[in-house]
């Protein structure tokens, strides 16, 4: 069964496709009582989070903590997995490790998508691939050791100057040989990069282990711009057990677009 997500987190830059913002005991409530299964929660800094007290709210609302985003610590500091500067390479490895330990607490994922930065910063591209590889063996290292799955993202080429399809991701992934280094896949960016969905999905069937989703435009889905259903199907017919996550605009409200956007993806479900 397909668990329905979203994204929700303490605080985030302005545009970023999260739905509630605030303290985890209020932005859980606020998931629960629109009826999701499961969150995807953005967290900057894991050490700061009481994880004692977030698998509580978790137990008491029913809700599976699915995934933890890790994206904010390059947003708001500056520190990523491939930057030219070793100590913000090392400080991004360790926040990694941090985010792995909560992970293993709430039993989530964990996923990486701009951490993983930029090849623009670095002298070229052979210079990013190097220093990233080198910082992801160490967190997949240390994941292996807690059971903890990481998952890297397929982002679109203009947010992303590197590891933009599906194809290209699950390659790159397997080439490190571990069992908890997967990839995840999200509407916004396959309909500006894929040209077959479905078979960039069934080539990549073995890797994908996470998926989230929104309108073409960041709001929630309807259907009507973005050919959602074509990823739905696809991941129903590889047998997909993971989560789909909301990630979207609060657009009107963030109650108005969760509510629309889980409207959408549990009639997707039930086709």
């Amino acid at each position: 069964m397909i668990g329905l997500g979203v994204a929700v987190a303490e605080r985030v830059p302005e545009g970023t496709p999260v739905l509630f913002q605030g303290a985890f005991s209020e932005t859980i409530k606020k998931a629960a009582k629109i009826g999701f299964d499961a969150l995807e929660i953005h967290v900057q800094n894991p050490e700061l989070v009481d994880a004692k007290e977030w698998k509580r709210l978790c137990r008491e609302y029913n809700i599976q903590a699915a995934s933890l985003a890790t994206g904010s610590a390059y947003l708001m500091e500056g520190i990523s997995l491939s930057s030219p500067e070793p100590e913000k390479r090392r400080r991004a490895v360790e926040r990694m490790m941090g985010h792995i330990r909560l992970a293993k607490e709430l039993g989530a994922i964990v996923t990486i998508g701009v951490l993983k930065g930029l090849a623009s910063e670095c002298a070229g591209r052979e210079e990013f691939e190097k220093n990233y590889r080198e910082s992801l063996e160490k967190c997949i290292t240390y994941a292996e050791e807690k059971g903890v799955t990481l998952a890297m993202e397929c982002v679109n080429r203009k947010e992303s100057d590197t590891f933009h399809t599906i194809t290209e991701c699950a390659e790159f992934a397997r080439s490190f040989r571990s069992e908890a280094f997967r990839i995840y896949i999200d509407t916004y960016h396959m309909d500006l990069e894929e040209t077959d969905i479905p078979g960039a999905i069934r080539g990549a069937a073995d890797m994908i282990t996470y998926a989230q989703v929104s309108d073409r435009n960041r709001k929630a889905p309807d259907g009507k711009h973005c050919e959602i259903r074509q990823m739905t199907d696809t991941l129903k017919e590889i047998g997909y057990q993971g989560f789909l996550s909301l990630e979207c605009l609060p657009d009107p409200t963030a109650e108005e677009a969760a509510a629309k956007g889980l409207a959408f993806m549990r009639n997707l479900m039930r086709e």
